[in-house]
């Protein structure tokens, strides 16, 4: 399993009429796909905003840097973790 986390904006909706489908949309989607996407198995990628976060909470993780994310579709690279 991996497990790809961003903190970010959404956009959120509902879709169809017949089957109701409830999604969440925008480019913070799209990079916390892509950390889960090229993340390793069994671990946790997180973006360094997110990483920001947890840090300010005074949430003490062990975590390494990984290669930044580079995200052509929408023209930024994203430090992770």
């Amino acid at each position: 399993m991996r497990i790809g986390i961003h903190t970010g904006n959404v956009i959120a909706g509902i879709t169809g009429s017949t089957i109701v489908r409830y999604d969440v949309y925008g480019p913070d989607i799209f990079i916390a796909n892509k950390l889960e996407s090229t993340g390793r198995p069994g671990s946790i990628h997180a973006s360094g905003q997110t990483l920001n976060i947890l840090q300010q909470a005074g949430i003490v993780l062990n975590y390494e840097k990984s290669e930044d994310i580079r995200l052509d579709t929408i023209g930024k690279a994203v430090d992770s973790y």
